[in-house]
């Protein structure tokens, strides 16, 4: 993203949708698909963060500039500003802003780094680490996302999205993570049928068809259940073992 490091507090809206939209398109998800969901899947973090971390790697550019570069004669303006308060809102005060946010007051106070690499390091683990908490509270929030928060609980790369080399099966895993498939679970929401009446229309057994009741328990796909998933993880099943098989599938015989 050019010229981030001084754009880059700005939310950006359309560069968000750049990510999101390529994820879903190349996924074949739908539009509907909750962002978090897929950005969580391939370890990846909505652009802002990135352009945080851009934004401090040049703040320390400008802290070892001469005093004599244009950019430094400017930092230092502005922060002369910003210390008598004459400067409300600008690109210095939102480095401040951020740095005691990420709990950084004291470098911001000193206007000192003492070892660039460690300190971007830090910076970087801390402004993803934020990221992910506000991601997965968000997630918490979305009934709709009630089995992806039973199998995913941190923000990493899955290794099926290499491993399963067809796209077609690759798109199917991830669009059955993110809620982004044709069960009654979700197709129901779309026709406002309360959560309960969302009964699974393959077998008897007169449960919701949900994620869990689709590949543990519904009688439709026994056949396909037997031959494919070990019998550890239908044998008195449970939401632990589920979470077990999901984090086993690429080993899985498909």
């Amino acid at each position: 993203m050019y010229g981030a490091e001084v754009w880059g507090f700005h939310c950006a809206a359309n560069i968000e949708k750049v990510q999101t939209i390529f994820l879903k398109t190349i996924f074949n998800c739908n539009l509907s698909t909750p962002n978090n969901a897929l950005l969580g899947d391939v370890g990846r973090y909505k652009m802002i963060e990135y352009r945080k971390l851009a934004v401090v790697k040049y703040w320390i550019r400008l802290l070892e500039m001469p005093n004599e570069r244009l950019p430094k004669i400017i930092y230092n303006h502005q922060i002369s500003m910003l210390r008598t308060g004459s400067s409300i809102n600008c690109w210095v005060k939102n480095v401040q802003m951020l740095l005691e946010s990420l709990g950084f007051s004291d470098v911001w106070n000193h206007q000192y780094v003492r070892n660039t690499n460690v300190f971007c390091e830090n910076i970087k683990q801390r402004i993803f680490d934020v990221a992910q908490q506000t991601m997965f509270s968000e997630n918490q929030d979305m009934a709709r996302l009630k089995f992806y928060n039973t199998i995913k609980c941190c923000v990493q790369y899955e290794p099926f999205v290499d491993i399963l080399t067809i796209s077609k099966f690759r798109n199917i895993v991830i669009q059955f993570r993110c809620s982004s498939h044709y069960l009654l679970i979700e197709r129901g929401r779309y026709r406002n049928v309360p959560r309960q009446n969302r009964l699974c229309i393959l077998c008897q057994e007169n449960v919701i068809q949900d994620e869990y009741h689709a590949i543990i328990e519904c009688q439709f796909f026994k056949q396909e259940r037997d031959q494919f998933i070990p019998k550890y993880y239908t044998d008195r099943p449970n939401v632990f073992k589920l979470k077990m098989l999901f984090a086993q599938l690429t080993t899985l015989n498909f």
